[in-house]
């Protein structure tokens, strides 16, 4: 019944980003072709399926929360770093040979502490 549940916000999950990339609003027509993909019509129903995507939403939304409330949760990945700001970045090699490196760098890891704190 678990794995079921599970495949089905998988198979859910994975339709509705299909449906929307196709254009595809209707929540009903999505459930449909979920449970025609899992070859289950009838055997989940609506609720079912939409209590397994909230479940599983806020699993994956406390388990990035965990992730990046870290320390350096934000400042050692890269993929969501926030670099110094766009007006900076464009004078730091001057700032820096100016020998105001270190609180660049300073200022680049507070900002992203702060996102660590905020994110919970």
């Amino acid at each position: 019944m678990k794995f079921s549940c599970s495949l089905a916000v998988l198979m859910l999950t994975f339709v509705l980003a299909v449906g929307v990339a196709k254009g595809q609003s209707d929540l009903g027509d999505i459930l449909k072709g979920v449970q025609k993909m899992l070859g289950t019509q009838g055997e989940l129903s609506e609720n079912k399926i939409t209590a397994g995507l909230k479940e599983a939403l806020q699993i994956g939304s406390g388990n990035a929360v965990k992730i990046v409330s870290k320390r350096g949760g934000y400042y050692y990945n890269p993929n969501i770093k926030i670099p110094l700001p766009e007006s900076i970045q464009k004078v730091e090699a001057l700032a820096r040979a100016g020998g105001f490196g270190k609180k660049l760098d300073e200022f680049e890891m507070s900002m992203n502490s702060a996102a660590e704190k905020a994110a919970p």
